[in-house]
């Protein structure tokens, strides 16, 4: 029996949405009982936690995770906007920035606080707050594990995210007419780091031979939700259907000032509807294939995002090679089957059971003996 604690899937959440991609797979090879976040603890079987950075659709989770240990799939590797709430709801402002301040003087061996707290607050080590209990973690990129095996945390893999959308068999047309506004995208959960003021001060100076619309799907933080209103910026809400949307659409900008590096779902399901991505090269988005996406420097200028755009806009053969390319990759690595399986891999080789159990893992390893065994993953 796995015990599966995500948010609910029908919320609005990127991590429900794993979940419900993952139910009909898992469903295949175990007992499943899916759990909300709520605080129930279960003895019985295998508990799964799956965290990320919405403290009130996963502190529960979280509380349960420290009670009764598990396997922790760590959706965000920071989690700074989680234990910000999480410390506030419980104390005050300035404990928070007092406690944060004291362990970073420990964590980072030194006497005195030359930073300012913010960038203190960006690199502070929150994960371990969340896993310091763990019986093993998951992660979605090899930027992520790295952190985790460099600061101790030795039972770690690195799974490939899943898709969570529908593939279609979606035809674009090579060239974008000058005779309507090149759409710009940006979609999933837009925060202050994901580029839309910065986006909206560039487009509209860049002095060259098209117009520009900015849309935005999604859901806003406040801070962005503020900052569109009464300017040119098309905003479609949340949508329970994200492929009919970024169909209409030319180009999207995946860019994250700052990364918190995680994986990208925005970016998949780019691939999965054929849409050129602009992708900045940091962290973990230095991992995906460079024929797929296109990138633009750490420290790119006004002057480089220019001459980005417009060799997309003019050069339709190579946006063609690299959306083709990031849908092969899309199909090859990042559907859920790919995922249940190289999980099972996981709970087969390094999970302690009772002897009922691992009869019941042993049945399952003989039926899909053959599946599991087209998937390695490196643990």
């Amino acid at each position: 029996m796995l015990n599966w604690y995500s948010p609910n899937i029908e919320s609005k959440s990127a991590i429900a949405q794993f979940t419900s991609a993952l139910k009909p797979e898992l469903e295949e090879k175990f007992h499943v009982r899916f759990l909300s976040n709520t605080f129930v603890n279960y003895n019985l079987g295998i508990n799964i936690y799956n965290l990320g950075n919405n403290f009130d659709e996963h502190n529960n989770i979280w509380y349960c995770s420290i009670n009764n240990p598990g396997i922790i799939i760590l959706h965000d590797i920071h989690l700074k906007d989680f234990f910000r709430k999480a410390f506030i709801l419980n104390s005050n402002q300035s404990f928070y920035k007092y406690f944060i301040s004291e362990c970073w003087k420990f964590h980072s061996n030194t006497d005195q606080l030359i930073r300012k707290f913010h960038e203190i607050e960006d690199e502070f080590p929150f994960y371990e707050f969340a896993l310091f209990k763990s019986k093993h973690v998951i992660v979605h990129s090899t930027y992520a594990k790295n952190i985790l095996l460099k600061n101790g945390f030795q039972n770690v893999s690195c799974l490939n995210l899943p898709f969570t959308g529908a593939l279609n068999n979606i035809i674009r047309s090579k060239l974008i007419s000058k005779k309507r506004p090149v759409r710009l995208v940006i979609f999933g959960y837009i925060g202050e780091n994901r580029f839309v003021k910065e986006l909206y001060d560039l487009i509209y100076n860049l002095d060259i031979s098209y117009n520009f619309e900015i849309h935005l799907v999604g859901t806003l933080s406040k801070e962005i939700d503020n900052f569109i209103k009464d300017r040119n910026i098309i905003y479609h809400g949340y949508v329970n259907d994200l492929n009919s949307i970024l169909q209409k659409m030319d180009i999207a900008i995946n860019i994250r000032l700052p990364s918190v590096g995680e994986s990208s779902l925005s970016l998949l399901f780019c691939w999965a509807n054929k849409l050129p991505c602009i992708v900045m090269k940091t962290k973990a988005y230095k991992e995906i294939p460079e024929n797929s996406v296109f990138f633009l420097d750490n420290n790119f200028t006004k002057k480089d995002f220019r001459k980005l755009l417009v060799f997309i806009l003019e050069n339709p053969n190579e946006v063609s090679i690299r959306i083709e390319k990031g849908l092969l990759n899309l199909q090859q690595k990042h559907l859920p089957r790919h995922y249940v399986n190289a999980f099972f891999s996981i709970i087969s080789k390094n999970i302690i059971f009772s002897s009922n159990y691992k009869k019941y893992i042993n049945e399952l390893m003989i039926r899909d003996l053959q599946k599991v065994h087209k998937y390695t993953i490196e643990i």
